[in-house]
Order: structure tokens, then C-alpha cells, then sequence
């Protein structure tokens, strides 16, 4: 058996009689991260109770069970606590943020804002943040519209994602629009289905939907026009908008011309009037170039951008609300 190898001396530390002072440029330890969400956490903690109490009778979403816990975790954080949720003095210190952490950050961070937001101020990145563009999984995404088979509207593809075909409900049935006009017919399904919800909702509103091609469909609630988004000021001129009811609801799913469409229907967008802009990830120039024209007259309306998460939508924070 071989001999014991000696063991190592431990070198002793010299007394002090007060905490070594930090060498000249060494920054002062920092707070445990965190820290600084656990009032906003507290805050939401109340608004969140107040929601499912008087908003939804006491019955919580799936969401809203996840967000209690994580956020009475944030409050009062105990021995139980999974490592990077806790916002507090107990909170582990670590050179990159848990995710869980990161998350709950951005979720509060898009609390505070409210509900519009100005288009450019939502696209800013802000130091050490990645661009805000979705939280739902790139593959989930591409799957939205159906795997194999679209989405379909009486027996024809919608071409619309499932979150889209929740959030477009109850957007109309908020707004109740007397006029909506849709830039890109397709099948003609996404118009027949706007139709649908605008009866059964009883709503007295109509569709205009306009596509180089007019579809085969039709619908006692929707005027098929056959024109080119190129030439919109024939398709849709101004003395026919200005005999269209307000509010408006326009989608724009042309993909032809888009800072073209914007500038013309502009003028005759009225405060509390909504733009719709889908694919826009797709669109950011034209979208910019519009904004920097029209600075202030749109706000982008997160309740729908961000209902199923942050930009869970074709329409990458181009919900938008006339001001």
C-alpha cells in the first residue's frame, strides 16, 4: 500500500479588524440579481388578483397559475425556491440571469409600458436586450398555419395562425368596426370569415376586400373589388373612403406596395381607427419610413401583439391604433 501523501498546509488569512477594502478600479460587488424586480413583483402579484377576481369571476388561466407562483416565489422567496427565481437577497449569484429570471424581466418591463406604445420605441433595442421580436418558437411558428393542411374557413385555407384566428375576434368584437378593409383577398376565406363574426357578433359593419385577383366567393356582408395595390388611388379612391363608416379595421396582407397603401389610406384614418400590417417582419423598411412620416398618429396596441406572448402574431408589433 502505497504511503500517504503529506497533506498541504493551509495558508492562514491575517486578521483584519474591517472588511478588505476593494483594490482601486475594482467595481463594488453587485446586488444579487434580481433584486430589483421584487416591488414590481409585488405590484403585479396584486394587479393578477385583481384580474382573475374581477375579470374572470376567480377563475384563473393556465398563465395565470404559472405567473402566481412565480411571482409569490419573487415576493417572498424560501428555501423551496428553484435556482433563478428568486429576486431577493437569497437570489444566487450568477454571471448570467436564469432564464426564468430573463423572462419574468420582460414580462414586467412590458407591464410598466401600459398598453400602446409608440412604434418606434417599441423596436428600439435597449442595451444588452435581444431585438423584441417573438416568443413563440420559430417551428411553432412555421406550424401555425397548419402542418400539412392550412387553416380553413368554409372548406377554403385561411392563411391565418391560430393566434392570429383568436385575436382578430375579439379585436372586432372590441373596436366594432362599420368598415373593415382587407388588402389581399386570397381565397376570399379570410373575408368571408370577418363577415361571419361581424353577424354573429350583430354587428351592422361590412368588408371591402381587394386583390388583383377577386375570388370566387361571396358573401352578403362583403364587396369583392378586383384591382392592383400598385394603383391603390384607383382601387380605393378617396371620395369612396369618405363615404366608408367609421371605425375602420384595415388589414394589409398584400405584400405589393405597402408604403404606397399606408400613405393613401393615412389621411382618411380617423382616431380610434386600427391598421392591421401582417407579415411584417417581412415589411420593417416600409413600415419605418411610414412611421418617420407620420410620428406620434399610431400606437401599437400590445394587448393583441402580446396576448399569447410577447409578438405571438404574424403582425410583429403592427397591431396599431389611430391617435
Amino acid at each position: 500500500m502505497a504511503a500517504d501523501l503529506p497533506k498541504r498546509p493551509r495558508r492562514k488569512r491575517p486578521k483584519t479588524s474591517s472588511p478588505r477594502a476593494p483594490r482601486p478600479g475594482t467595481p463594488a460587488e453587485a446586488k444579487p440579481a434580481g433584486a430589483d424586480l421584487r416591488p414590481r413583483a409585488a405590484e403585479l402579484l396584486q394587479a393578477l388578483d385583481r384580474k382573475i377576481e374581477d375579470d374572470q369571476g376567480g377563475v384563473p388561466t393556465f398563465f395565470d397559475n404559472h405567473l402566481k407562483r412565480v411571482l409569490t416565489h419573487a415576493v417572498r422567496p424560501g428555501p423551496e425556491v428553484p435556482i433563478g427565481l428568486v429576486l431577493g437577497p437569497q437570489a444566487p449569484r450568477r454571471e448570467a440571469a436564469a432564464p426564468e429570471l430573463e423572462r419574468l424581466r420582460g414580462f414586467l418591463d412590458r407591464f410598466d409600458e401600459g398598453r400602446f406604445i409608440d412604434y418606434r420605441i417599441r423596436r428600439v433595442e435597449k442595451p444588452g436586450q435581444k431585438p423584441r421580436r417573438s416568443e413563440i418558437d420559430p417551428h411553432d411558428m412555421t406550424l401555425s398555419q397548419g402542418a400539412w393542411e392550412s387553416l380553413r374557413w368554409r372548406g377554403l385555407p385561411l392563411f391565418k395562425t391560430v393566434y392570429d384566428f383568436a385575436i382578430y375576434p375579439m379585436l372586432i368584437w372590441e373596436l366594432q368596426p362599420k368598415t373593415i378593409i382587407e388588402l389581399g383577398s386570397g381565397s376570399g376565406a379570410s373575408a368571408l370569415w370577418m363577415g361571419d363574426l361581424l353577424q354573429a357578433f350583430k354587428l351592422p359593419g361590412k368588408v371591402v376586400s381587394i386583390d388583383i385577383k377577386r375570388p370566387k366567393a361571396s358573401h352578403p356582408r362583403v364587396r369583392f373589388l378586383r384591382g392592383d395595390c400598385e394603383r391603390i388611388a384607383e382601387v380605393l379612391p378617396v371620395m369612396e373612403m369618405i363615404g366608408l363608416g367609421h371605425p375602420w379595421l384595415v388589414v394589409e396582407d398584400a405584400h405589393v406596395n405597402v408604403l404606397g397603401v399606408l400613405r393613401h389610406l393615412h389621411p382618411q384614418l380617423r382616431h380610434g381607427d386600427y391598421l392591421v400590417v401582417e407579415d411584417s417582419s417581412i415589411k420593417s423598411q416600409a413600415l419605418a419610413r411610414f412611421f418617420a412620416e407620420t410620428p406620434g398618429a399610431y400606437k401599437v396596441d400590445t394587448r393583441y401583439t402580446d396576448f399569447f406572448g410577447q409578438n405571438a402574431t404574424a403582425s410583429f408589433d403592427s397591431i396599431f391604433r389611430r391617435v
